[in-house]
Order: structure tokens, then sequence, then C-alpha cells
């Protein structure tokens, strides 16, 4: 396809290996009083009509570029009309008397960033712009269309980007995991959710919580730190609480009157991830907070709990067997139970077993006495 081009400046050659041994310009030094409008106007009227009418035609930029600096060397070959020299002496003088370029880069333009009317039009120095599709189809060319489209679809998928990450960073999680190459052997699946409801976070949307039982080591808050940063990267605002830091912040927002702002944020998230339920003992006040956050929870948004503690034992967790019910009974409502089996994948793979110096899973456990509880 042959492409069309009306200039009002000098094409500039693509590299410095083109350019002639003199940088010539056709005709157009200027001197002192020369520095005119009108001038400056009838150099350019020059070089237009001598170089570009009739409009040139071509295949190709670099060939045109060629075409273009033999024509100026051709020109600066000749005698100026005026000053009786060469016209490249007479530009080089200008040369040497001009300063030099700056060392370091520096911008052309000035950047500003404006925000749409509701015309779709911005404001810059005094003047309106259309700034959306209207302006493109009335001024664009084909290519800036695309240009301009490929660059906000980028600039689009940096800021995604970047609030994911945010969303990542804000929600605490104590380490990043993911569900890439995590072992499920260990994991017993409730008929009503699958694998694939897990790691796609289905379970979010249709606000249903998760409990994660079974012994320490066996990697109950891997998974839950996975679907965590699952959420996040789908954009969903999640939040990673051990149960004794969550009940220490809540007793210091109360003391400090900011517990209602501290519930507020809870209750804007869509995930609440609370590891190491029950593994420290809560007394009331800590117990009726935490109760607080669980039923505003309540079918608004998904909570995944970490336990070793089996449901018939909570009530001594929260010294009210009534209000440890009661939360049970919002968690099971909507919620799936994931059973996790096996031996402590730490203990399987401690630095001391490495040494032959660490003990067993069995010598850990203390043997059973007869006044001890089954």
């Amino acid at each position: 396809m042959r492409e069309k081009t009306f200039l009002n400046t000098l094409a500039v050659p693509p590299s410095p290996d083109s350019m002639p041994s003199t940088n010539s310009c056709a005709d157009s030094v200027l001197f002192g009083q020369d520095m005119k409008k009108g001038t400056i106007e009838n150099k350019v009227r020059y070089i237009r009509n001598n170089l570009f009418v009739p409009v040139p035609e071509f295949d190709d930029w670099d060939e045109f570029n060629r075409q273009l600096l033999q024509s100026h060397e051709k020109k600066a070959a000749e005698i100026h009309y005026k000053k009786q020299k060469l016209i490249s002496d007479l530009f080089q003088e200008d040369l040497d008397a001009c300063y030099s370029l700056p060392s370091h880069p520096f911008d052309v333009c000035r950047y500003v960033v404006r925000k749409a009317d509701g015309y779709g039009k911005i404001c810059i120095d005094g003047k309106y712009w259309y700034s959306t599709r209207q302006y493109c189809r009335d001024q664009a060319t084909p290519k800036q269309m695309e240009f301009l489209l490929d660059l906000l679809e980028a600039e689009l998928h940096l800021r995604d980007e970047h609030r994911k990450q945010r969303l990542i960073k804000r929600a605490g999680f104590p380490t990043f995991k993911t569900f890439a190459g995590y072992e499920y052997g260990n994991v017993s699946f409730p008929p009503s959710f699958t694998r694939e409801d897990l790691e796609t976070c289905q379970f979010i949307a249709q606000k249903q919580n998760l409990v994660l039982f079974g012994p320490v080591g066996v990697g109950k808050t891997h998974l839950s730190i996975a679907a965590g940063v699952k959420a996040c990267k789908m954009g969903l605002k999640t939040r990673f609480y051990t149960v004794t830091g969550l009940v220490l912040k809540l007793a210091e927002a109360r003391k400090s009157g900011t517990l209602e702002r501290l519930i507020r944020e809870l209750q804007g998230l869509d995930l609440l991830i609370l590891d190491e339920w029950g593994y420290v003992p809560i007394d009331k006040e800590g117990s009726q907070l935490l109760f607080r956050v669980i039923s505003d929870s309540y079918e608004n948004k998904s909570l995944i709990l970490t336990t070793n503690i089996e449901f018939s034992k909570w009530g001594s967790l929260f010294t009210d067997t009534q209000m440890a019910a009661a939360m049970i009974d919002r968690l099971v409502h909507h919620g799936h139970l994931l059973i996790f089996e096996g031996p402590s994948y730490r203990m399987e793979h401690a630095l001391m077993r490495q040494d032959g110096s660490a003990p067993s899973q069995s010598q850990t456990i203390p043997p059973k006495t007869g006044n001890s509880p089954r």
C-alpha cells in the first residue's frame, strides 16, 4: 500500500550513518534582522514548494529520507544569494554559535492529567479538547486509534495488577502461598464441595464458609492463605488474622474508641480468614467481640477458619456454651467442613530429623495416665 504524506518540516534521517558530512539546510540560514515572522514563513514556503510539491508518494520511509537528504546536500552546495557563501558553511557557522544540548535526557513536551467532563472534553490552558471516541473518530488515523487503544488497555492492565498487589499487601498474610504444588492427599472434601470450588473461590460469591479441621502441621494455614491470595487476585477484599491477634486488636480498638471503625472495615470485606481457632482460650470480653464479628459476617461475607478443636469443645474455649453454639450455628448453616489428616509436615521435614536428633511424633505426646481425660 502506498503512503501519502504532506510535511511542514524537514524529515529527520533514521540514523546518524545516513547523515551527510555537513548539516545541510535548504536556504534557511537566518541572521540578525532576518529573524522575522515574514522571513521565516518565506523560508518554510520555499522548502515546501521545492521539496514537497507535488505531494511525495513513497513506499518506504527510509528511502524517502535518503531522497530528502540528497536534495538538501544539493542545495547546501549552492551559494547563498545574499551572503555569497556556501549555504553549508553558513549553516555550520550557525551551529557553532548555538549552545550544546544537555548531556542528560529531557522531556520535549509537558505532561498533564485532566479529568473529562460530562461531554467528554478536557481543558488544557483554557482550551477544550475532546478526549473520547468522538475526537478519535473525527481526527485520528486508524493507526493512531489502534495505538491509543493498546495504550489504554496496557494502562488498565497495569492498574488492575497494582490493585491486586495492594489487596494482597493489605490482607496481612504471614507468608505468600498459592495452590500450585499443594498435595491434597490428606484432605477430605465433603460431597457438596470440590477442590475446583476451593481453587476458583466460588464459595466467596455465594457467601459460604469453610472450616479446615485437623491436627497441627497438616497444611490448613497454607490452604487458607492460598485461597486468600486467589481471592485478592480476583479483586476481592481479604483479611488474614490469627484469632488471638484479632481479639487483641478488637480489645485495643474498644479501649481507644475506634471499635466501630474497625467493625466497619471488617464488614466491608469479602473474605475473612481466622487462623488458629481455639488454640488459646479467650476471656468473656474477647468472646463477645469475636461473636459480633462472626454474627456480622453471617450471610454477608465468607469466613475461613482453621482449627484443631472439635465443635463439641468450643464452649470451654469461649467461656459461654450458648455463645459457642450460636457461633457454630452461623458457621455451619452456609459452610463446608474440610478434614485434614496425617502427620505434621513440619515434623516430617524438620532439620532436627535430618540430623537424627528430633523426637518422633509419638514421643512429643505425653503418655496417658489413669487421670488423663479421654
